[in-house]
């Protein structure tokens, strides 16, 4: 397959698909997962990308959803790649993911 760039209209510039410029989207600091990259005004930023995320209940949390959010935010990014996703690794992303699952309090 050729590998086509494409179009950013934030940031007036053509780009090419790859880790790199998908991660150029992401804000230097994340205070809400729901935070738009789509067209992202960043410098080389791959236009269409999106965040995904986890709802959890807080009234109902188990250790084991603990265990297992920490597991995904450290060993398992090595596996994200592997399934067509982007490793958040040293990303203001992962470091709101990181904050978001310290405030958890298992209470079931």
């Amino acid at each position: 397959l050729t590998v086509a760039s494409l179009y950013n209209p934030g940031n007036g510039q053509w780009v090419t698909a790859n880790l790199t410029n998908v991660l150029r989207a992401l804000p230097e600091e994340m205070t809400d997962p729901s935070v738009n990259i789509m067209n992202s005004p960043n410098e080389g930023a791959y236009p269409i990308g999106r965040l995904l995320y986890y709802l959890v209940n807080e009234e109902k949390i188990r250790w084991e959803v603990v265990v297992f959010l920490n597991w995904v935010l450290v060993r398992g990014q090595v596996f994200v790649s592997n399934v067509g996703y982007v490793p958040i690794n040293g990303t203001s992303a992962i470091d709101y993911a990181h904050s978001v699952v310290a405030s958890l309090s298992p209470n079931h």
